[in-house]
């Protein structure tokens, strides 16, 4: 009972920033001006991102508003942090997935190429599986690309009958979903991370 009562009071629009203005207030004088602003609107944005009283997309540009007014960053910046070319390819690849789901390419891709190399035998499945597998993850997200496959994966195991071929097939559709990934900077979102490191 309690926790839906804390849950409904967090959910309000104004707890986030008066809560991040007492954190701020309460730590200036062992952190400093600008390390106490930093940590009031993290506090902030971090309740609006949990509890959600705004969309996450709201939350996220707190920081660009604030993080000027409070004399954190400049304005060039926080633009510039925002606009990281990685962050924007990272944007690209997951509005590009979202395009696959939609139109349903995914299933249509998937079913050319297990017709293209044959459902003759399970080893020619696994490696249709496997291929349609690791060509999409290398454009979707690996969670994204196996939740999409795994229906196809599913239906084909049940024709074949055998609880041995299931799992095969989703062991392979699992590793296939993972090596493809790591093949294109949006396969994963660690890879584009790698590469900001790099």
């Amino acid at each position: 009972m309690w926790t839906t009562r804390v849950l409904n009071f967090c959910q309000n629009i104004w707890v986030g920033p008066i809560i991040g203005l007492i954190i701020a207030i309460l730590t200036k004088g062992e952190l400093g001006g600008v390390q106490a602003n930093t940590l009031g609107i993290t506090v902030w944005v971090a309740l609006w991102w949990m509890f959600e009283p705004v969309p996450i997309a709201i939350a996220s540009l707190v920081p660009f508003v604030s993080f000027p007014m409070t004399g954190i960053l400049s304005n060039k910046e926080i633009a510039h942090a925002y606009g990281h070319w990685l962050i924007l390819l990272l944007m690209g690849g997951f509005m590009l997935s979202t395009m696959i789901e939609r139109s349903r390419l995914h299933e249509r891709f998937a079913i050319q190429i297990m017709s293209a190399v044959g459902v003759n035998s399970p080893q020619r499945l696994l490696l249709g599986i496997m291929l349609a597998t690791a060509l999409m993850s290398g454009w979707i997200s690996n969670t994204a690309t196996t939740l999409i496959v795994l229906p196809i994966v599913i239906a084909v195991s049940q024709l074949t009958g055998s609880a041995k071929n299931a799992a095969v097939f989703l062991l392979g559709l699992a590793y296939s979903a993972s090596i493809g990934g790591m093949s294109t900077p949006i396969g994963t979102p660690p890879n584009i991370v790698l590469i900001g490191v790099l």
